[in-house]
């Protein structure tokens, strides 16, 4: 009997310089039979060849989630089979933790799959696009630091807008009807749905509305909504539920933007002035702020919304640039590629998850 395909699409990246948003948190545990693979070396190109060959061969044999680069949605750079309890995950977004080497966490070697020596007369070339590449996104990601900085600043005088008995009344609400309490606690799993890559805001609410049944769609423009989604977080965790929280691809993670219930089939998808999402249920933000105080700082806000866009719009565009380098650098590679060993590496990755 074949398993319906499930598919779960989401982002990561290496956060913002000297932050992570994931790690392999969540993502394993050895403890219960997991295993990881973790691709060293290599180019991003031929990762995202490999990790599409293993899901051409097990997305139909069971749920799946896929991950890509925060910078750009073309590049895969994990793959994650709850079935089977395996990862094959890129070693230089994920980091090798070095658990039990040999059965627990394994090592491949995509050099391997690379004719150095072909490599050697461009080498000048390779080092040369790719410092501009680093460079143009070392220039992005300040970019987006300024505009994370505006909404923390927009942010903080807005909680101070909110009424917050009101707010945890409807959320203790909405709890008690969605949540079947339960004596266990529940489990949280970082995600993020959403990334600000070289073609601008990209977003996988399509995707994800397609796994589930019920989508609440939150309409925020004064980002409420990560005040709301916390107290509705925190009481599905003591109900014993798992929660998915998917947070803002611009905050390194300390805000929740999204919330998705796989227990329940239920999602809640912030729908903003940054993007849009759909469904059949949706919720007001605006019902908890004192609109006096809000109109005391409209053009503040205002000023602050625009400068944001605007920082967020040089971001995509430095990134546009980055990945215009590392396509002339990957042109090179592509050439070096052995594809003798690179389908031996197939092979025997293929064969360790079949077991």
């Amino acid at each position: 009997m074949q398993h319906q395909c499930h598919v779960c699409h989401y982002f990561i990246g290496p956060g913002l310089p000297g932050e992570k948003y994931l790690g392999t948190e969540g993502l394993f545990d050895i403890q219960n039979g997991w295993k990881a693979y973790f691709l060293a070396g290599g180019t991003a190109a031929l990762k995202t060849a490999f990790l599409q060959k293993l899901i051409e061969n097990f997305e139909e044999k069971g749920p799946l989630e896929i991950f890509y680069d925060s910078w750009n949605a073309q590049i895969m750079v994990g793959v994650r089979f709850p079935d089977q309890h395996i990862c094959v995950l890129d070693g230089l977004y994920f980091g090798y933790t070095n658990l039990c080497p040999g059965f627990g966490e394994r090592i491949i070697s995509m050099d391997d799959c690379l004719r150095t020596e072909a490599l050697q007369e461009h080498a000048a070339q390779i080092i040369l696009f790719q410092a501009r590449e680093l460079a143009a996104r070392e220039r992005a990601n300040r970019f987006i630091k300024a505009s994370n900085a505006l909404m923390e600043d927009s942010i903080q005088f807005v909680t101070e807008c909110v009424d917050t008995p009101k707010m945890q009344t409807v959320t203790n609400r909405m709890a008690k009807r969605l949540f079947s309490k339960t004596d266990q606690r529940g489990s949280e799993s970082i995600r993020l749905l959403d990334a600000i890559t070289s073609d601008g805001m990209v977003h996988f609410y399509d995707e994800t509305a397609a796994q589930v049944q019920h989508i609440y769609v939150i309409e925020d423009r004064h980002n409420v909504a990560p005040l709301y989604l916390n107290c509705l977080r925190d009481a599905a965790i003591q109900s014993g539920q798992h929660v998915i929280s998917c947070v803002s691809p611009v905050s390194a993670g300390s805000r929740v933007e999204h919330l998705l219930f796989p227990d329940i089939s239920t999602a809640f998808l912030t729908s903003s002035q940054f993007h849009t999402a759909k469904g059949c249920r949706h919720l007001h933000m605006s019902r908890f702020l004192n609109k006096e105080q809000m109109a005391a700082k409209r053009a503040w806000m205002t000023f602050n919304r625009r400068t944001t866009r605007a920082l967020l719009k040089q971001a995509v565009l430095l990134f546009g640039e980055a990945e215009e380098n590392r396509k002339i650098m990957q042109s090179f590679y592509d050439k070096a590629v052995n594809q003798k060993a690179l389908k031996k590496v197939e092979d025997q990755v293929i064969e360790g998850i079949s077991v």
